[in-house]
């Protein structure tokens, strides 16, 4: 998104917020706003406010694990993330890559593998999908590897 493109969508969320400030989905575009401005502490807590309001929006569960995985917040990521993909009625599989990135992290590359098998089974014509392949095998590889 332009930096003006944002910046006008962040008013009129801002002016959506004026009129009901427990709005979720304004609270959310408001957050993602901030999320796309790496402001991520205050994009959490917009995310946590619009899930309070509406606690069954997948993609909010999937912007808050963005946000806090980004601060190295490896919990609250985890969770928001195991949330997002918990909505049968909303896939939301980019959760999965995110989820992937978390375990790479922690060198579970085995868990971070299968994370992203489960993506490209989800969205198997992914323009990313070959590129999300190639890493997969190379976390098989490094979780196959002899430890030292």
């Amino acid at each position: 998104m332009s930096q003006r493109k944002l910046e006008e969508a962040a008013a009129d969320f801002d002016r959506a917020l004026k009129i009901n400030g427990h709005y979720g989905p304004a609270l959310r575009g408001s957050g993602y706003c901030k999320l796309e401005k790496r402001q991520f502490a205050d994009a959490i807590e917009l995310f946590e406010k619009s899930i309070s309001a509406d606690p069954n929006n997948a993609n909010t569960h999937l912007l808050l694990g963005i946000a806090n995985l980004e601060l190295d917040r490896r919990e609250p990521a985890r969770e928001a993330l195991r949330k997002a993909l918990s909505f049968d009625t909303q896939p939301v599989p980019r959760a999965h890559i995110y989820l992937a990135n978390l375990y790479a992290r922690e060198r579970q590359y085995l868990q971070a593998a299968d994370e992203l098998h489960k993506y490209i089974e989800a969205d198997p014509s992914a323009a990313e999908a070959a590129e999300m392949k190639e890493i997969e095998a190379k976390w098989r590889a490094r979780a196959a590897a002899p430890k030292n």
